[in-house]
């Protein structure tokens, strides 16, 4: 990678990021737009940028949500080059696609040992839903008590109709060695957020 490459955590907006990067060689853009569809899961930090985020949003949308993704492609460096944090993170397309949204659901992937899911976000009743969900199917929660809150108005979760959203951070250990229990998570999730538009 050019040393002349600002890291993604000095950068100020997607703008600027983009700038130093090319679409559809470093990085792609994924979206889809259900106009039926009051809720949007996406994933800032998908392809190469945080392993298995992409995946997941995937399984859990199914053509059933408004999605969308950022996906690092760089053969090496791209959480490094291209991990624009959530709070500065305002591609227009990502923007467009939640401003009819009244529920925001990003996903991310984080560091940790244990097989868990750490949620914050501003809709606290949706996060407790997701949370009584995954609790339900035997994966573990927490909602408070981690580094991870997400309830910054900017932070791109907030950012959809109602300025309140759910962030969803799911650790190294489910994602990489817990392949039943992540399997367990997307289903719930898929779950809770099909309820949630019927109910």
């Amino acid at each position: 990678m050019d040393s002349a490459r600002p890291l993604a955590k000095d950068l100020s907006s997607f703008a600027e990021l983009t700038s130093y990067y090319v679409r559809d060689v470093d990085y792609r853009v994924r979206t889809r737009i259900d106009t039926d569809s009051e809720i949007a899961v996406i994933a800032p930090h998908g392809g190469e940028i945080e392993n298995m985020t992409s995946e997941i949003t995937d399984g859990i949308c199914r053509d059933a949500f408004s999605y969308y993704l950022f996906e690092g492609m760089l053969s090496y460096g791209s959480y490094r080059y291209l991990h624009l944090t959530s709070t500065k993170f305002d591609d227009p397309v990502c923007l467009k696609v939640i401003a009819q949204c009244a529920s925001v659901v990003s996903i991310h992937g984080c560091k940790g040992a244990e097989p868990e899911v750490l949620i914050g976000g501003r809709d606290h009743l949706l996060k407790e839903k997701l949370a009584d969900g995954l609790r339900d199917a035997g994966v573990s929660t927490r909602t408070e008590g981690h580094q991870f809150p997400g309830i910054h108005p900017r932070n791109i979760c907030n950012r959809g109709a109602t300025g309140k959203g759910v962030q969803l951070e799911f650790t190294d250990a489910i994602r990489n060695t817990h392949a039943e229990l992540l399997g367990c998570a997307v289903r719930s999730i898929r779950s809770t957020l099909s309820s949630t538009i019927s109910g």
